[in-house]
């Protein structure tokens, strides 16, 4: 990593690259190149005259170059809006309405996606899986809590109700493995659809009970299905593994080339990939070369592979995988990979791993909207949703949670199919977040990039504060690598991102901010 200088009397942080001297400032959302001499003497002259300025960096600097440093933070003070210290007055969902109001009015009409945990069985037995056993405090594969018909009826009615502002709404089916109970999935699905037509569902499957017979239901119904596929055989079968220790990787191959050959149409559309990095001996470049559009066509839609990391919750894999060790080694050589490749011009416009792990970070650097932070209406509180308005997950007894990952904590419960949402409970998690966060966040040269959530600070039942700035740590240190990337594929490159779509996400969060 290259040099960082963080400010103190500014939000804002320094970055040495390549011998060149950049500014990245909150205020403004700019990334701004400069000399050597207003790199170091920032700071001070926020709050210092010239003259004190000139005392403490004749040692370092000659006189004629402070001076025109100074004169010109002051121009680009003045005339660009540089530079501007600026203390973020409050958090909050609006700027029109109470906590409350907000949360009643969004939650009554604007649900988007409504979650069931289908079951809590698997019939693998994936050795760095978040409920193998390997991690603290989290369920293991059990019997006990499959969903009812009626539970699921309840909830679907509600959701029905609560959602009707919604061009697309979306009922997604987890687990465990959610085929093991195909059969339930299977009545959902056909009563559903005889009242609600224009509703979308979709699965997320381990791939490997999928028969010609479900496969007829799920095209004909359109259901989006996610498979999980960690690579080749050897990368696939090395964690991915059936309760007898064999691997699944043959049997996941084989029904998805089932459903290649019977439903072409189905599969270009509907099937999703969701790839795990985990360690192994075979290069960086295994599951790119694993994935090429001869193989899986569908993918040259980028955001049907979906590449993540193993859960970093405490747990017995990642210390016995040693595999921290092997991220950083295995994200300096995509680094290097992604830079080159930009630089050259050689993107293919199929997803890489590279673009999977830093494509999204790269989109928000490279649209971040130049608005002046006195501009906006409201600062939403970082990456927080409003809970179950995105994502309302119910499970087995029809409890309410925010997402599948709080209910595993059985943390942040907000409501049931029998009372609905328990209004002042969530907004009494929003109004604590925000008091716990505001005075960290209020003046972070990280915040218009901070996607942080509830997950971040949630610890057996309460926020924690210590946990909340580990998580802080790591999202600055995860920015700062992303400026310093973009700023060398831009040096080498100045037109080098000019492929890509706008990012919508962050031009939407930017009206949000503006208008209530």
């Amino acid at each position: 990593m290259e040099t960082e200088k963080v400010y103190k009397n500014l939000s804002a942080i320094g970055l040495q690259v390549d011998g060149q001297y950049y500014i990245y400032e909150r205020y403004t959302n700019h990334l701004v190149k400069v000399d050597d001499v207003v790199y170091e003497i920032l700071d001070d002259s926020l709050v210092s005259s010239c003259e004190e300025v000139l005392e403490k960096y004749s040692n370092q600097f000659k006189t004629d170059e402070i001076r025109k440093a100074y004169k010109n933070i002051f121009n680009m003070q003045e005339n660009q809006g540089l530079f501007t210290s600026y203390v973020i007055p409050e958090l909050s969902i609006s700027n029109s309405k109470s906590l409350r109001k907000k949360v009643r009015q969004k939650l009554k009409g604007g649900l988007t996606e409504l979650v069931f945990n289908v079951t809590e069985d698997c019939n693998l037995r994936c050795r760095y899986c978040i409920y193998s056993g390997a991690y603290k405090d989290r369920r293991k594969h059990n019997k006990k809590n499959d969903i009812s018909f009626d539970t699921v009826k309840k909830a679907i009615d509600f959701f029905l109700k609560n959602s009707e502002e919604k061009e697309q709404r979306f009922i997604s089916f987890y687990g465990g493995e959610a085929l093991l109970r195909f059969d339930f999935i299977r009545q959902v699905i056909t009563s559903v659809h005889k009242k609600n037509p224009e509703l979308s569902f979709s699965i997320t499957s381990n791939g490997t009970l999928i028969t010609p017979a479900i496969l007829d239901f799920l095209s004909e119904h359109k259901v989006r299905l996610s498979l999980s596929l960690d690579g080749p055989q050897e990368i696939h079968d090395a964690n991915r593994i059936f309760a007898n220790n064999k691997g699944t990787f043959k049997r996941v191959e084989k029904n998805i080339q089932l459903i290649r050959d019977k439903y072409p149409d189905y599969y270009s559309q509907y099937i999703k990939i969701n790839a795990v990095v985990v360690p192994h001996k075979f290069g960086d470049q295994a599951l790119n070369e694993f994935f090429p559009p001869e193989r899986f066509s569908f993918l040259s839609d980028e955001t049907k592979l979906k590449v993540g990391l193993v859960n970093p919750a405490e747990n017995d894999f990642i210390p016995k995988n040693g595999y921290y060790n092997y991220l950083e080694e295995l994200f300096e050589s995509l680094k290097r990979n992604y830079i080159k490749s930009h630089c050259q011009n050689e993107q293919s416009g199929f997803p890489s791993l590279e673009s999977k792990i830093f494509g999204r970070k790269m989109r928000l650097i490279h649209y971040r909207p130049h608005v002046h932070m006195k501009d906006y209406a409201f600062f939403w509180p970082n990456g927080i949703c409003l809970p179950g308005m995105r994502s309302l997950f119910v499970s087995a007894d029809g409890s309410f949670y925010p997402c599948e990952k709080l209910y595993d904590y059985h943390d942040m419960k907000i409501g049931d199919i029998n009372s609905g949402f328990d209004f002042d409970k969530i907004s009494q998690y929003i109004e604590d977040y925000i008091k716990c966060v505001h005075s960290i966040c209020s003046t972070c040269w990280a915040f218009r990039f901070c996607s942080e959530c509830f997950l971040s600070i949630r610890h057996k039942g309460r926020n924690d504060i210590k946990m909340r700035l580990w998580y802080c740590q790591s999202q600055k240190k995860s920015i700062i690598e992303h400026l310093e990337m973009y700023i060398k594929i831009r040096s080498c490159k100045p037109d080098a991102f000019d492929y890509l779509e706008k990012d919508r996400e962050n031009a939407s969060y930017l009206d949000y901010m503006i208008e209530d």
